[in-house]
């Protein structure tokens, strides 16, 4: 399968978006948005799974199963009655647990091309689509969730906590809030952890072609340079930031809800660099279950 969107004309739209700004920092939300929409829209599957750890590994979907299942337990609802809403659902790859349980599906992205493709694979699935960004909708839909999910979406976004605050509001009293995915920040990972896991990932990446391409995007972020003008920098806007802080996220959601429970784990897109460090007992990414939502 492959998206209407080439790169080419991908990277010639982000670069005339980025060249019409003239105030960085208030634009790195939008920045970051329009990177993630058309940088993805163009990407073939096999390369968008291949990116995806938590997609290819039975290690990691099995973990966001159990996930699923303890927020489905903590709701104490059976599932044709519950409603499900993911945020940053794109193709709907880690919309199984959903769909498998039959239980109706939110689906919001700002990709329609993505959006698309997800219904029409899921034709027979009680599947609602909206094509929005995840902070506008959040501050304009009326409507209500038993259980809201954020896979490998979070790091996308700059200013996480607001939105996650925001996302809040839409969630039914007792009802939970998932995410899954999501980089530590580095300087909460164990000495050495993100050496490993950056060790594994351009092992990897060297083979994914584009290494010249790759090598002068390590270059510039080796001296601390981002470029308004590169897919990659605001695509995966964590690289920005070294990482997504949870014990904030932590301490923001647990006023809210009766219990809030922190995973962390390791994922790696190289399948020796996951073996390695399931292993050795490392972690570089986190999950969170929020319950009872007040």
């Amino acid at each position: 399968m492959k998206f209407d969107l080439d790169e080419q004309e991908a990277t010639s739209q982000i670069t005339r978006i980025f060249c019409s700004m003239s105030s960085p920092e208030p634009e790195a939300g939008r920045r970051a948005l329009d990177a993630n929409v058309l940088g993805q829209d163009h990407r073939s599957l096999d390369r968008y799974l291949a990116g995806a750890p938590h997609l290819k590994y039975q290690r990691l979907t099995q973990a966001y199963d159990r996930m699923v299942e303890g927020a489905l337990k903590a709701t104490g609802k059976p599932p044709s009655s519950l409603s499900v809403c993911e945020l940053g659902a794109g193709l709907g790859l880690s919309a199984a647990p959903w769909l498998e349980r039959r239980i109706p599906l939110t689906a919001v992205d700002p990709s329609r091309v993505m959006l698309e493709n997800f219904q029409h694979t899921a034709a027979a699935a009680a599947l609602k689509i909206v094509v929005s960004d995840a902070e506008t909708f959040l501050s304009q839909t009326h409507e209500r969730y038993d259980i809201l999910c954020c896979v490998s979406m979070l790091h996308h976004i700059p200013d996480y906590l607001t939105m996650l605050e925001a996302a809040q509001r839409v969630i039914r009293p007792g009802g939970c809030l998932i995410t899954f995915q999501d980089p530590l920040q580095y300087n909460r990972m164990a000495r050495g952890v993100h050496r490993v896991d950056r060790f594994f990932y351009f092992l990897w990446r060297s083979r994914q072609g584009e290494l010249r391409k790759g090598l002068r995007t390590r270059w510039r972020r080796l001296r601390g340079r981002y470029d308004p003008a590169e897919t990659a920098d605001f695509e995966e806007y964590h690289v920005v930031r070294s990482g997504v802080d949870s014990q904030s996220i932590v301490d923001l959601l647990r006023p809210r809800f009766e219990q809030v429970i922190e995973t962390r784990y390791w994922s790696n897109q190289s399948l020796m660099g996951q073996v390695v460090g399931d292993r050795l007992g490392l972690k570089n990414t986190f999950a969170i279950l929020a319950t009872g939502a007040h």
